[in-house]
């Protein structure tokens, strides 16, 4: 008869897993690992060893069960995303919730990488010219062209170049 429980030690917090509930996804690497398709070391107990967070693994295992995939908000984007790509699981299941949550997140983090390039920019063009303390007029050219709200000369010349109710986009972004 089959092994229906199976049982995992992830750093010494153990769970065990009825077998039934992996068909849920069944070319996930925890159902490989149930069928024996992917080999884990055994603890000293004879529970697969998984050097992985049990925090995480806990909300992967209610998806076997429930079917939704939900992780707390102090969770990470990046951090979920690792955990979902080596369970090998689709994104499908994630709630609602999680991917509103989430798409802000990496938005943000999108946004800041911008912001960080955007301003080393004109620092790394400030180097490699003659003038010493140019960054500032660097910045200043760069914001004049790239950001219309920077200053009055910049939104009146990005005013002239738009049409009708599209003038306010200028003062407002």
């Amino acid at each position: 008869m089959a092994v229906t429980i199976l049982k995992l030690n992830f750093r010494g917090v153990y769970f065990e897993v009825d077998v039934n509930v992996l068909q849920r996804a069944p070319e996930s690497r925890l159902a490989n690992i149930a069928r024996g398709k992917e080999r884990v070391p055994m603890d000293n107990e004879g529970r697969h060893f998984i050097d992985r967070n049990p925090l995480y693994f806990h909300h992967i295992l209610n998806y076997y069960n429930s079917g939704r995939l939900e992780f707390p908000p102090q969770y990470s984007w990046e951090s979920i995303k690792n955990e979902i790509d080596f369970w090998q699981i689709d994104l499908n299941p994630l709630t609602k919730n999680s991917v509103l949550r989430y798409e802000k997140q990496k938005a943000a983090l999108e946004q800041a990488e911008f912001i960080n390039n955007y301003y080393s920019r004109y620092d790394l063009n400030a180097k490699g010219t003659i003038c010493r303390g140019c960054s500032d007029a660097f910045r200043g050219m760069y914001e004049f062209f790239d950001v219309p709200r920077s200053s009055i000369p910049a939104m009146e010349a990005c005013a002239l170049t738009k049409r009708g109710n599209a003038i306010a986009d200028c003062y407002l972004k």
